[in-house]
């Protein structure tokens, strides 16, 4: 395992990330094959980006993930969280 994260989407904005910290193998309860994905419980908060609708995994290269939001100097974090959806929307931000 060569790091890696989840990205979560949460009302079509891509707000936070958990990395993911192993990938095991494991057996479902009627004998399937599957994986478990084990995350790290901390969630990172990531500088929002709108997203369309989709269904699915979406795999994302480094280049294209979106930055932490922690260090960043953008005015955002200030924003009352209904505002900054609405401004990402807009691609206002």
């Amino acid at each position: 395992m060569d790091g890696g994260s989840i990205y979560w989407v949460i009302n079509r904005v891509v707000t936070a990330r958990q990395a993911i910290l192993d990938i095991r193998e494991t057996v479902r309860d009627d004998g399937s094959a599957c994986a478990d994905l084990v995350l790290d419980p901390a969630l990172v908060t990531v500088q929002g980006r709108f997203m369309k609708p989709f269904q699915g995994w979406r795999y994302l290269n480094a280049a294209d993930a979106p930055l932490d939001e922690a260090g960043s100097a953008t005015f955002t974090a200030d924003l009352p969280e209904p505002l900054r959806r609405e401004l990402l929307a807009l691609a206002l931000l």
